[in-house]
């Protein structure tokens, strides 16, 4: 548009100047010592404006020539720059289609002249972790580094993602660690350490970062409490097998009215209370938790802890079954209780309502016993019988994954 103007001023000149020199074509005489120049004043027009476009055009020329080379480099960046556009996008493609190997050649080759060669680097371990080529990973990580400054978090975050997925799980924690140190609080990492730690069963770890956990809202509310029920459950677990009741006792009490609310921390509390040896402490805590919520497996339990006071605990299960008075697990805790104290016909008859209600192979076994100690011999390997019956039709209806 504008080379049309100009042209159109042109012509628009060109006719006037034509005009002016039908009329008077003017006259100029240049003199300088004894050189003399003497022609019409519009010849010299036409002259100086033909010399003037002359220099412009010389001067755009060498303007033109000096910059070719960097011209010449700019036209090759930008088909560089846009190859390795067409080759990350095909190399993520890959990468999201599965062809590792294609995807890393694409990814690293396009790197260097890429927008992004962070992504691309990344893209590439990725690739190079799931053919199982560690080095390679770990060569790209380092490129990715060096490629942006500044992105250490993603870099590394990247790595322990890898090294997790790998199975190097000691090497995840160093890093993650570091992670943690450079940037705490950070809710990906210690989601991240979260997910380590339970992988490597390092409770008292993960015990360490719960508070930290709850500070920073990491994880959801119930996510939250069923780790921390796992890591309260493992803890006590330990305790147990060491034997020490103190530990046991600061765990159920560090772990707050939430958690000692829940039925599996309740019954591993108590279940290691029993291994450890503490029987009066089991019997409370355990005839505590089924009072607060019922349970089967407490209940169940109960018959196995031998409190101080046996008669005092049998008197506690039977009072239970004014509202479970048909409940076989309830029946068969109330026929051991029976046993401990010596009441064999009361035991007898608990034993035969907890097998009409639902027979049992630990019913069968404790009938046996009974059995036993009074002496009817045949009566108890008859039971004996019946009960290994159910429990070989039981372990076939599971392996067949029928509901019995």
């Amino acid at each position: 548009m504008r080379l049309l103007i100009f042209a159109l001023l042109l012509l628009a000149a060109s006719v006037g100047l034509a005009l002016m020199a039908r009329e008077d074509p003017g006259y100029l005489l240049l003199a300088y010592d004894r050189w003399a120049v003497e022609t019409t004043l519009i010849t010299a027009l036409v002259l100086t404006v033909a010399a003037t476009t002359a220099v412009v055009l010389l001067l755009r020329l060498l303007h033109l020539l000096t910059s070719l080379p960097r011209r010449l480099e700019q036209w090759l960046r930008r088909r560089r720059q846009q190859r390795a556009r067409r080759l990350s996008s095909d190399g993520l493609v890959a990468l999201a289609e599965g062809r590792w190997k294609v995807a890393e050649r694409q990814l690293a080759r396009s790197a260097r002249n890429s927008d992004t060669p962070l992504l691309n680097y990344l893209s590439a371990a990725r690739a190079a972790q799931e053919q199982h080529a560690d080095e390679r990973r770990d060569r790209y990580l380092r490129l990715a580094h060096d490629s942006t400054p500044g992105a250490d978090m993603a870099v590394e975050l990247t790595q322990a993602e890898l090294q997790m997925h790998e199975g190097q799980l000691e090497q995840a924690l160093a890093t993650l660690n570091h992670l943690r140190s450079l940037v705490p609080g950070h809710p990906y990492v210690l989601r991240q350490l979260t997910e380590l730690y339970q992988r490597l069963r390092g409770w008292e770890e993960l015990h360490r970062l719960l508070p930290e956990l709850r500070r920073h809202a990491v994880l959801p509310t119930a996510e939250l409490n069923r780790i921390a029920s796992r890591v309260y459950g493992s803890l006590m677990r330990l305790a147990g097998q060491a034997g020490d009741a103190g530990r046991l006792e600061a765990l159920w009490q560090e772990a707050g009215n939430d958690l000692r609310l829940r039925e599996e921390i309740q019954f591993e509390f108590v279940r290691q209370l029993y291994n450890s040896r503490s029987m009066d402490r089991a019997e409370q805590a355990c005839r505590e938790a089924i009072q607060q919520g019922w349970s089967d497996r407490l209940v169940q339990l109960y018959g196995f802890v031998e409190g101080r006071d046996a008669r005092q605990q049998l008197a506690h299960a039977e009072t239970w079954l004014r509202s479970h008075e048909q409940n076989p697990v309830l029946l068969l805790t109330c026929a051991r209780l029976c046993q401990r104290n010596g009441l064999w016909g009361k035991a007898r008859g608990y034993l035969e309502r907890s097998l009409a209600v639902r027979p049992s192979a630990e019913a069968y076994q404790q009938s046996a016993a009974l059995f036993e100690q009074l002496g009817d011999t045949e009566r108890a390997n008859t039971l004996c019988r019946q009960g290994l019956h159910l429990a070989a039709r039981q372990i076939e209806q599971a392996a067949l994954g029928i509901n019995p």
